[in-house]
């Protein structure tokens, strides 16, 4: 792999995130490669300062002049950015890259997800799998973007290929690292039922590893590969090594139906409970649902609540995370993805297993809290 890559010019989209930020480093520190990134934010490139290979190139994926001016005489694009608030600029940025690496001769490599095909089948999960993302906006507008590559790389002589990553963790990965840490660290994360649910992790390392295996292959254009970790793991084991990392007991397990009694409209709820006392019920995620809305509630309201009830001094005040609809269906979801179309097809093979991958994750978990976990 380093000597199909090693000589070229990359530009890398999203580089002050999490995935591209990786791949930043990855190819500056393992591999002699020309990177440029365009970024649309320059307060955030303090860690990409660090590498004199790395050329910024300043402005917005929706504008096709700059776009066009950083993919010039570029090999490899990897497009890792996504515009949570504009899926216009989304699209938008997804046709002048397509623009740009077809005048370049570049390939382009999208990272997707695998929430395209959410909600997750309890059974092994493919390429070719049924996507409908229904309800979810995220996933719908991922769906939505790595549709029109697919559709350009039919329809014009665009080259690209789309990686559909899966739980991917490790060092600065905001949902599932940072929050997992944060929400453990301040209050209680609640898992249905005894959390055996199935957890597709991915170290962010194999990623990216599997990021340059497609842009390099000569057989990828116009695929897409679902990029995991060798084996899943259960949700209670993902979450349970973030808490032995803090030395935390911040796991709570509970009925799938009594973590859907929490996504009633709570302001409802409590309005109820104080409009006709005889409706309350002694069930601990109406407990924890007040307590969490403590100091959201009005103060008339709070009192009610006290002289009825009296838990919020019997209780501790820190938050309790119920699980949304969306990631509840995620957390009981015994779905198994496979990855044997990307080992077969650009010779993908993860080097990190979750013990592996999760020291490493460890290690930058006590180097970013060192008060928290008063090391």
């Amino acid at each position: 792999m380093k000597k199909n890559i090693n000589g070229k010019t990359v530009l890398i989209t999203g580089a002050t995130g999490f995935i591209g930020g990786r791949l930043v480093e990855m190819l500056s520190f393992d591999y002699n490669v020309k990177i440029k990134c365009l970024v649309r934010d320059l307060s955030k490139c303090s860690q990409l300062a660090r590498f004199d290979s790395v050329e910024i190139f300043y402005g917005s994926l929706s504008d096709f002049d700059t776009v066009d001016k950083a993919v010039s005489g570029c090999d490899i694009v990897f497009h890792c950015a996504y515009d949570p608030s504009s899926q216009k600029n989304n699209l938008d940025g997804i046709n002048n890259l397509s623009s740009s690496c077809i005048k370049s001769n570049a390939r382009l490599v999208h990272v997707s997800t695998i929430s395209v095909f959410e909600p997750l089948p309890d059974l092994v999960l493919s390429e070719k799998s049924l996507k409908n993302p229904k309800g979810f906006q995220y996933a719908e507008r991922k769906f939505e973007i790595e549709q029109l590559v697919l559709d350009l790389t039919n329809r014009t002589e665009l080259k690209a290929t789309v990686v559909q990553t899966t739980i991917v963790y490790g060092p600065f990965s905001a949902p599932w690292t940072m929050r997992p840490v944060n929400q453990l660290l301040n209050g209680t994360i609640v898992l249905p039922d005894q959390g055996d649910g199935f957890c597709n992790a991915v170290y962010v390392d194999d990623v990216c590893t599997a990021m340059v295996l497609a842009g390099v292959s000569d057989k990828s254009s116009g695929e897409s590969y679902l990029i995991s970790g060798a084996q899943p793991i259960t949700w209670k084991a993902f979450f349970e090594a973030f808490q032995k990392t803090i030395k935390s007991d911040s796991i709570q397990y509970m009925p799938v139906s009594e973590i859907k009694k929490t996504m009633r409209n709570p302001v409802k709820l409590i309005k109820t409970i104080l409009g006709d006392p005889k409706k309350a019920i002694d069930w601990e995620p109406l407990k924890s649902i007040l307590i969490s809305l403590r100091y959201k509630i009005p103060s008339s309201m709070r009192t009610r609540i006290k002289s009825l009830y009296g838990f919020y001094s019997r209780y501790s005040p820190r938050p309790v995370y119920f699980p949304n609809s969306q990631m509840l269906k995620l957390y009981t979801s015994k779905c198994t993805v496979s990855i044997e179309k990307a080992k077969n097809g650009i010779g993908y093979s993860p080097q990190y297993n979750f013990e592996d991958g999760m020291g490493e994750t460890s290690k930058f978990i006590k180097w970013a809290f060192p008060k928290e976990l008063d090391i």
